[in-house]
């Protein structure tokens, strides 16, 4: 909140709000930086499992998925990357163990991407909040599952297309869907209870 207060003074602003209004702002500046701070942190920090073979984005990452947030864009991108890692991992001679830890990685990731993405549509009151934390629940038990049997099995293709095809659909359906309520609505306090 002091970041948000010192931009204020900083421009000469010096607003009168409300207590909610304040409480709102408090809650979108925690947002923002922990958001900022998991950029910085995580989003730059190789998964040490295999080294990046690659330049420049991630392979299956195309432009079209960008949805115009920037902080939500840079996190859909390191999914991607996270993806590609999984891939090296497949393909690499300590499989098990390598999969099992880039598995471990995606799930760790995908938590808090989904975290910050459900704390965005709260904060704005998304009208399909609901239906789009389930589309997020039913990933993760997804991705639960796939761990599951990862550890008696090769499911690699399976999981690796089950992975894509299902972050392409949601970051071009759910995720596009809500930018334009995010753009347009005001910010809302909920009050924890």
């Amino acid at each position: 909140m002091a970041a948000f207060l010192n931009r204020n003074m900083q421009y000469g602003r010096r607003d009168t709000i409300s207590h909610d209004d304040y409480k709102a702002r408090q809650a979108v500046e925690y947002l923002h930086c922990a958001v900022a701070t998991w950029t910085r942190t995580q989003a730059r920090m190789p998964i040490n499992i295999l080294p990046k073979t690659y330049m420049g984005p991630p392979p299956n990452w195309a432009d079209n998925l960008l949805i115009g947030i920037h902080e939500i864009d840079l996190q859909h991108r390191v999914l991607f990357d996270v993806v590609a890692r999984l891939e090296l991992a497949i393909s690499s001679d300590d499989k098990w163990s390598a999969v099992h830890f880039a598995l471990v990685e995606l799930t760790n990731f995908v938590n808090i991407h989904f975290a910050v993405e459900e704390a965005l549509l709260r904060l704005h009151d998304y009208p399909d909040m609901e239906a789009h934390v389930a589309e997020h629940r039913k990933f993760c038990a997804d991705l639960a599952e796939i761990k599951g049997h990862s550890i008696r099995e090769d499911i690699s293709v399976e999981m690796t297309a089950l992975v894509k095809n299902w972050l392409v659909s949601h970051i071009g359906g759910a995720d596009r869907a809500y930018v334009q309520h995010l753009r347009s609505a005001a910010i809302v306090y909920v009050p924890v209870s």
